[in-house]
């Protein structure tokens, strides 16, 4: 078992511990600074490497052959402009043509119209990227509803949207750490105070 001392050593080495409300989010073609501010929450993206079952000598083994990626959740604070809630609808909407139409023909679009890069950082305290992911060929497939209620008087609305998209890569930042406040570090991770 590792003492307080080594575990604050390794996280002075390591440029403290990763915060998770330190980040931004960028997407191709559009105001990316007032819907990065919007941006109240998002998922780091993940993946999952699918596996059937193997019979061999009575042991079943996992053989992979394939990977799936999860969505990636993203909810933005809503204004009175209601821009987030309309810039996803718009995105969307590009996805399938008269989406909003009662009756109509629905085609869907041509993925290069409807596809755009989204970036993720990981920023520390600095606001320096210590690790960034893009979503290559994203869209939103889910804009969820919104509850409306004269209970909600002090709420502000969010607006939550579902991304897919092809896949996704992560990028290393390269960067000299500065050493954390040893205290700050025993605040965060609730460490004990040593006499």
């Amino acid at each position: 078992m590792s003492t307080v001392d080594q575990l604050l050593s390794q996280f002075n080495l390591s440029g403290g511990v990763a915060k998770a409300n330190r980040y931004s989010i960028t997407f191709d073609g559009n105001d990316g600074n007032k819907i990065n501010v919007m941006c109240d929450s998002v998922s780091w993206p993940g993946r999952q490497i699918v596996t059937n079952d193997y019979m061999t000598t009575m042991k079943a083994v996992k053989r992979p052959y394939a990977f799936m990626n999860e969505d990636v959740n993203i909810s933005f604070l809503l204004t009175n402009d209601w821009y987030t809630w309309n810039f996803l609808k718009t995105w969307q909407s590009s996805v399938i043509n008269n989406i909003d139409q009662a009756t109509g023909a629905y085609t869907i679009n041509l993925k290069s119209k409807y596809v755009k890069q989204v970036v993720i950082n990981h920023l520390n305290e600095q606001d320096q990227v210590t690790k960034s992911v893009k979503l290559t060929d994203a869209y939103p497939t889910s804009l969820n509803g919104m509850e409306l209620s004269n209970a909600s008087e002090n709420t502000v609305m969010r607006c939550t949207a579902a991304f897919s998209y092809e896949n996704w890569s992560s990028n290393d930042t390269t960067q000299v750490f500065s050493s954390p406040n040893p205290a700050s570090i025993r605040n965060i991770i609730a460490l004990p105070t040593i006499a």
